[in-house]
C-alpha cells in the first residue's frame, strides 16, 4: 500500500501481519499469554508438533517480544 500522505519509515525487522477480530473470542481476558499457550498445548495433546514445555512456550512467546513479566500480564490489560 502507498501512503496517502506524509512518509513511511519501516522499522528494522518489520513484519506486517493480520489479526482477525474473531480470534479475540479464543482469548480469556483474565489469562496471561503463558497460561493461554499452556492451555492450547494441552488441547493439542502430546502428539502435536508444537512446543509444550513451559520454557519452550516462553521462548516462543519471546519471539513475539513477550518477555519477562509480560508473559504473566493478563491479556485483557494489554
Amino acid at each position: 500500500m502507498k501512503a496517502l500522505g506524509g512518509s513511511i519509515t519501516e522499522g528494522k525487522g518489520l513484519n506486517i501481519g493480520y489479526f482477525a477480530q474473531q480470534e479475540l473470542d479464543v482469548l480469556r481476558p483474565a489469562d496471561n499469554p503463558l497460561e493461554h499457550m499452556i492451555r492450547l498445548a494441552k488441547e493439542l495433546g502430546p502428539d502435536a508438533k508444537q512446543p509444550s514445555r513451559e520454557q519452550d512456550l516462553r521462548s516462543y512467546l519471546g519471539s513475539f517480544n513477550f518477555t519477562g513479566d509480560m508473559v504473566k500480564q493478563a491479556v485483557g490489560t494489554m
